[in-house]
């Protein structure tokens, strides 16, 4: 009887944004923050698994961005992105290579080194961390003589954005195009913003709308990652509605739950307004 091992390789993404999901271990934070004065941080791995898990770290340069023709996936930039911005050269994780017993937990060490190279901005990488099963368990399975069985070793990669910022550091949006549209009870925004100053704009947006009357009937708020030029599309609920022009509120701001304090760089915030029809129904 054959056997045969399978690797099922699952990536998930914390978007330079990019957010836990399923996974076979767990970490904290979820997003690492460096600066000048404070230049080693630590990384508490969690084990969720009640098997022997083997965990490897390494980093690669890469940034989320979303557009009409793509969507949302993660752009590895091209070599003046890289060299303007590419903190991958300066990271160091002590230790690279972990293994974590079931429920067991382990604090990693990531360090970035001085450069002459830095000037002021923020700088980033994405942390890769990859784990499997160390030593997956032959499952003996019952299958007619001749036949194969295989066995599947789940291989997970989680990435999160590692950012260093140096000197001054600034962060703004600039709006360039605002699109919507309505289909039904939902209501499609799909603004379209650039990055300006010389850090990444990490933070959410607030999207409200309300009636003729000044009410407030419909909101939504999603996380925001601009590190160049990206739509940050949301969806507003619009079900019941009565047909009307409707006053549309989007509010950037660089807060984010999973990132307290002083950690994020700070930038003036973003409004924009505008009236749009509403149809009850989706209806003409």
């Amino acid at each position: 009887m054959h056997r045969n091992k399978i690797e099922l390789l699952i990536i998930l993404l914390s978007c330079l944004g990019w957010v836990e999901v399923f996974a076979q271990v767990s970490f904290r934070p979820t997003m690492i923050f460096v600066s000048e004065n404070q230049k080693i941080q630590e990384i508490t791995i969690s084990s969720q698994s009640d098997t022997l898990q083997e965990v490897e770290f390494s980093t690669s340069f890469g940034f989320p961005i979303h557009t009409d023709k793509d969507g949302l996936y993660i752009d590895e930039g091209d070599e003046n992105d890289r060299i303007l911005y590419d903190l991958t050269p300066y990271v160091r994780i002590f230790p690279q290579k972990i293994q974590l017993g079931p429920r067991q937990r382990q604090i990693v060490r990531l360090q970035v080194l001085n450069s002459p190279q830095f000037g002021s901005g923020t700088y980033w990488t994405r942390l890769s961390i990859k784990s499997q099963v160390a030593e997956p368990e032959a499952q003996e399975q019952l299958v007619p003589n001749g036949r194969e069985s295989t066995n599947i070793n789940l291989v997970v990669r989680q990435n999160i954005g590692v950012f260093y910022k140096h000197g001054e550091v600034t962060t703004s949006l600039d709006l360039l195009r605002l699109n919507y549209r309505q289909e039904g009870d939902i209501l499609y925004v799909e603004p379209f913003v650039r990055r300006m100053g010389n850090s990444p704009f990490i933070g959410s947006l607030e999207a409200q709308l309300f009636s003729p009357t000044g009410e407030l009937v419909s909101e939504s708020s999603i996380i925001v990652n601009a590190f160049f030029e990206t739509l940050t599309p949301t969806r507003l609920n619009v079900f019941d509605l009565e047909s009307g022009q409707y006053r549309l509120v989007l509010s950037y701001t660089t807060t984010r739950g999973d990132a307290t304090g002083n950690r994020l760089v700070m930038g003036t915030p973003l409004q924009i307004e505008q009236f749009i029809p509403i149809r009850l129904g989706g209806g003409q």
